[in-house]
């Protein structure tokens, strides 16, 4: 009898956490989301170089995702620069770890005339201000010579700390229209 008790006190706890995790969720946002993180698609700018992206996540699993940011503008001094690319780690309930790089060329920290892009790595701490938006607090942008390792060689220049803020790309998963 104490058997049966348990499994359905159990069953009982389970549909009540599960039931108030997707009412939460989908009070945070808009009707037929379930999703209050990360994970989608982004638009908005980094207001220190007035340069603006569009930015997607994507969860890669544990509390990691894949961020992706393109940009219409490529940084001065390069021409031409890849998307940046990197990882977000979950630090805390709305904060997290944030890194990307991006090549971008031609090469203004080696010879030009070698044809190799610079790296450029940045670091950064982002916090979901609410279902729909966040901001990341970047520290300064390192700037790597080709050959070198972000994050662990000496970058051969840093440009200043700098402030992105992001807004979601409205969407409803509940919708059966296509």
């Amino acid at each position: 009898m104490k058997a049966a008790n348990r499994v359905v006190l159990t069953a009982v706890v389970m549909t009540v956490f599960w039931t108030g995790t997707g009412v939460a969720q989908e009070t945070a946002g808009q009707p037929g989301r379930r999703w209050c993180g990360p994970v989608g698609t982004w638009f908005g700018s980094n207001e220190t170089f007035g340069i603006e992206y569009v930015v997607t996540i994507a969860h890669i699993g544990g509390g990691c995702y894949s961020v992706v940011a393109e940009g219409v503008e490529v940084a001065p001094p390069w021409e031409r620069s890849t998307p940046w690319r990197g990882v977000i780690h979950k630090t805390g309930r709305d904060t997290y770890r944030w890194q990307q790089i991006a090549y971008a060329g031609p090469s203004q920290l080696t010879d030009p005339g070698e044809g190799v892009p610079d790296i450029a790595g940045i670091r950064g701490e982002m916090t979901m201000l609410d279902c729909d938006h966040f901001e990341v607090d970047f520290g300064p942008t390192a700037l790597y010579a080709w050959g070198q390792t972000p994050f662990e060689d000496i970058p051969t220049a840093t440009w200043p700390p700098s402030i992105a803020t992001y807004t979601r790309v409205p969407f409803d998963c509940g919708s059966e229209t296509e």
